[in-house]
């Protein structure tokens, strides 16, 4: 399902995301869309993506092209995320 999901347009026009412990922004060519951690019902990892899933949604990160900083201080964000909903 996610090589499938990889290849749709809209991550081909994928030009930033913004994470801070408070959420994430996502900029594309469509836009900007600012979501709180607590939009996201879970989030689910596999080897080069993260899947943050919003109700019937799901927003696609793709961890590859992060820095090893930045992937570290997303995964710190998202298990204060994963505390605060008792989720750990």
């Amino acid at each position: 399902m996610a090589e499938q999901f990889l290849k749709t347009p809209i991550l081909s026009t994928l030009q930033r995301f913004d994470f801070s412990v408070e959420g994430f922004e996502m900029v594309s060519q469509s836009g900007l869309c600012r979501y709180d951690w607590n939009a996201v019902d879970r989030v689910l990892e596999d080897r080069g993506d993260l899947f943050c899933y919003t109700g019937p949604g799901v927003i696609v990160v793709p961890t590859s092209l992060l820095s090893t900083d930045e992937r570290r201080a997303l995964l710190k964000y998202i298990s204060v995320w994963r505390k605060q909903e008792g989720s750990a």
